[in-house]
């Protein structure tokens, strides 16, 4: 379920909201549409990213996202959060998926990773005859989701399969996201 919650802890009208699959992240709310109204993003175990739009103004809203911000301010310097990590590699199982997808006549989509250590990061972006389309750099962030931004605007609408490579200290841990371009 996704709850959404009123300054004074009153649950939002159209709250919670029911989802057919586990959601495997925290929402995030941003406005993408830049029309003043944001939109809810959860990914699910399944891979599907369910998209909603909001009943308020992006004005109204304080705590968009886990920890506050993109910044993470809502957590102090004693405070840090606890990341259960069952998967020892350095890209635990289904930590990787990339939004939106499909990307539907979108100039971009990013793809995301968490890593459980730092490590550097390499994305080779494959058609389906595998042929290599572009390569990507990516950051290398320990304990946190990591994102690249792959530009669509030069890409012709099929399937593609993003290879994220982690390497540290002679470790590496190969995970693939497979994006549907529609243009």
């Amino acid at each position: 379920l996704l709850y959404a919650f009123a300054a004074n802890g009153e649950s939002l009208a159209g709250f919670p909201m029911a989802f057919g699959n586990t959601t495997r992240s925290t929402p995030v709310i941003a406005d993408i549409e830049n029309d003043g109204i944001p939109e809810f993003f959860v990914a699910s175990e399944a891979g599907f990213v369910y998209a909603f739009s909001s009943p308020t103004s992006t004005a109204n809203i304080s705590w968009s996202q886990w920890a506050h911000d993109a910044k993470h301010t809502g957590l102090s310097n004693e405070v840090r959060p606890l990341i259960p990590v069952v998967d020892k590699s350095l890209i635990p199982d289904k930590k990787s998926f990339n939004y939106p997808n499909p990307t539907r006549g979108r100039a971009f989509t990013t793809i995301r990773y968490f890593l459980t250590e730092s490590a550097r990061v390499e994305i080779r972006i494959y058609d389906t005859a595998g042929d290599l389309v572009e390569s990507l750099s990516g950051s290398g962030f320990a304990q946190t989701d990591n994102e690249v931004i792959w530009n669509l605007s030069k890409i012709q609408s099929g399937v593609y399969f993003a290879k994220i490579e982690a390497k540290r200290d002679g470790k590496k841990t190969t995970r693939t996201v497979k994006i549907a371009v529609t243009k």
